[in-house]
């Protein structure tokens, strides 16, 4: 019998259209790492980081490496170590065995010593640097880090403070996070593993791949509207299997997304004032990539109302004007606004569209509730 690391991969639909990314990934673990390896995978929402740190760390395993996870919350974002505290518990008792100042300084971060005191950053970071190499003594260890743009400053801290000095220990440092630019930490030239939206070929494959596949216009509305985001392909042709009569009520609006994709986005909207809600509204109202009908209809010519949400990579702006940084960010806005609202912001686009009538027509349509 074959040993199970030498097993042929399974195809998941997650990974159609990233095989560099898989052999790039499994490499690092099997065979087993000799020396220390550190590698950021960052990426939209959606892109299909998870799943890759996930078959990464089951390879590890079949390879008998040792994995510590940790997975960002944004609940605990502001908690201090709280990171640490999930990635390192499964190991804490051989913490002991760590010369007596980093032993006390981890404890003290942790919150396990009795008189813990203010926290050292640099013993901190010494300890769990030093920890990891006594593990990987006994055996290779991969290190992952998920949604490591919702880890606590403090643990990206002492991770990157770690990361920076590996050399010949046995281990492997995966982080994930969302967005283009690396987590706090780790902007100081880490190798990096960036996925972009897969190509038209692949997202008709992954397509395909489904259950349940859409067909025809509800295919090409999918297509477009996912623009070879893994997660959107798949979870709108879920919403297409479940009422396949979407596609022709929304057939000039974007699709609704699934709770799932709306929540990715909308916590994200959610955290923006009130001004550039109201502004992105408008934007994603909008019925084409010319958003000027948008800007005239907009409260004040302030263009700084929209800067949270640039900042928030929700947007882009440049001297072409406003653009949505993915058509599933406008989807999200749209369907997170109750109808009257929307139907208020299909009113004041139709009022600064007077030299356009079929536009006209179509927001003032859009904005009753009947035929």
């Amino acid at each position: 019998m074959p040993c199970p690391c030498e097993l042929p991969a399974q195809r998941y639909a997650p990974f159609i259209g990233r095989d560099a990314e898989l052999a790039r990934l499994r490499g690092l673990v099997n065979p087993a790492p000799l020396s220390s390896q550190v590698l950021l995978v960052t990426g939209e929402a959606g892109m299909g980081k998870t799943v890759l740190l996930e078959d990464t760390a089951e390879r590890a395993r079949l390879a008998s490496t040792r994995v510590l996870s940790v997975t960002g919350r944004e609940s605990e974002s502001r908690l201090a170590f709280a990171g640490l505290h999930q990635l390192l518990r499964p190991v804490l008792s051989s913490a002991g065995g760590l010369p007596g100042r980093q032993a006390q300084a981890l404890s003290a971060a942790l919150g396990l010593a009795a008189d813990p005191g203010a926290p050292d950053p640099l013993l901190t970071g010494v300890a769990v640097l030093t920890l990891l190499s006594d593990l990987s003594a006994r055996s290779s260890i991969l290190v992952v880090a998920d949604d490591a743009h919702w880890l606590d400053r403090s643990s990206l801290d002492a991770l990157s403070f770690a990361a920076s000095r590996l050399d010949a220990e046995r281990v492997v440092l995966l982080v994930g996070a969302r967005g283009q630019a690396p987590p706090p930490g780790f902007d100081r030239g880490f190798p990096e593993l960036r996925l972009g939206p897969l190509s038209a070929a692949d997202a008709g494959l992954l397509l395909d791949d489904q259950p349940r596949p859409p067909r025809g216009r509800a295919r090409a509305q999918v297509l477009t509207q996912a623009a070879g985001n893994p997660m959107a392909l798949i979870e709108l042709a879920k919403v297409i299997a479940d009422d396949p009569t979407a596609s022709r009520r929304w057939a000039a609006e974007p699709l609704p997304l699934t709770d799932r994709l709306s929540a990715v986005i909308n916590s994200r909207f959610a955290a923006l004032p009130e001004t550039t809600q109201v502004a992105l509204l408008l934007a994603a109202v909008a019925d084409g990539p010319d958003l000027r009908a948008a800007a005239a209809a907009a409260p004040g010519p302030d263009a700084l109302t929209l800067v949270p949400a640039e900042r928030l990579d929700l947007i882009k702006i440049d001297r072409n004007g406003v653009r949505f940084s993915h058509p599933l960010v406008r989807s999200a806005i749209y369907h997170a606004a109750p109808f009257a609202q929307r139907a208020a912001a299909h009113r004041r686009l139709a009022s600064a569209l007077h030299d356009q009538p079929d536009r006209r027509a179509w927001h003032l349509a859009a904005a009753s509730p009947g035929p």
